[in-house]
């Protein structure tokens, strides 16, 4: 497993959890231009996911980020806060996000600015 700034461009499994690989942190906010940060952990918990707990697996088939259930719920919060109510994001198994309006409507809004931030 890589460490944030340690330069390594490849990771690993960790041992004993075979194609899962450990997270550090995952969150979904903004780094201001003054190098400040804000961002929410969506990072899941022990006693929902066990030995899963705060894992990610990786796969090359499949689009978007797959969040659990909790973790969608969170972000979609957070994004329903960023635009105003203007998303819409179904809660079902392979759910995503829409806007009311086009994309370049947010843009002034600074919406683009927020991105999702992972540590390994």
């Amino acid at each position: 497993m890589i460490k944030a700034g340690s330069g390594s461009t490849t990771f690993g499994t960790t041992t004993g959890f075979g194609h899962l690989v450990a997270l550090g942190g995952i969150g979904f906010g903004k780094t201001f231009t003054n190098n400040t940060a804000y961002y929410t952990s969506i990072l899941n918990d022990d006693s929902t996911f066990g030995i899963r707990a705060n894992k990610s697996e990786f796969t090359m088939n499949f689009r978007g980020l797959g969040l659990p259930t909790d973790q969608y719920n969170i972000f979609v919060n957070l994004l329903s806060v960023l635009t105003n109510g203007e998303s819409t994001c179904p809660s079902y198994k392979g759910g995503y996000c829409v806007l009311a309006k086009p994309c370049s409507f947010y843009t002034a809004g600074g919406l683009w600015d927020y991105d999702f931030k992972i540590q390994f």
